[in-house]
């Protein structure tokens, strides 16, 4: 599933991010420790390109998150704030404490703004965590959610 462990360059992975966000308005980057079990996340990159935040989902399979990370990050694009994005979908939005911003939480957002986007460097960008209601986490662990309001 990694591209880059597939033996693609540097340059050919960012490249990719920067069409997926050309075609789609932004990109979900996933980091996967076990494709079942808890300590995945993903998060958005492109979103601060319209003046939105991104988006950060934790302890979830790879495909729930890019399902939940998809309808949202349309939804905002398409102009519904963000209490309107998460109104059917039995979650809410949550802060990302600076600290987790500084550490491997989001590299290849930082890596896709200093490659791809030296110019067109965001000012700010900010960060918000989908938080699932717990009848929409994993069942199958017994695993609290990562919560990136805290500092780590």
């Amino acid at each position: 599933m990694c591209i880059k462990c597939d033996g693609y360059s540097d340059d050919e992975v960012m490249r990719g991010i920067d069409l997926a966000i050309r075609v789609y308005g932004f990109y979900i980057q996933g980091v996967i420790e076990d494709p079942d079990g808890p300590g995945n996340w993903a998060y958005t990159i492109g979103l601060t390109d319209f003046g939105l935040p991104e988006l950060v989902l934790t302890d979830h399979s790879f495909t729930a998150s890019m399902q939940l990370l998809n309808a949202v990050g349309r939804r905002l694009i398409a102009g519904e704030s963000m209490a309107e994005a998460v109104s059917d979908l039995d979650c809410t939005l949550g802060p990302v404490h600076l600290d987790h911003l500084d550490r491997d939480l989001i590299v290849v957002w930082l890596e896709y703004y200093a490659e791809m986007r030296a110019e067109q460097l965001p000012p700010t960008a900010s960060f918000f965590q989908l938080i699932p209601a717990a009848s929409e986490r994993r069942s199958s662990v017994d695993v609290p959610l990562t919560d990136l309001s805290r500092s780590c």
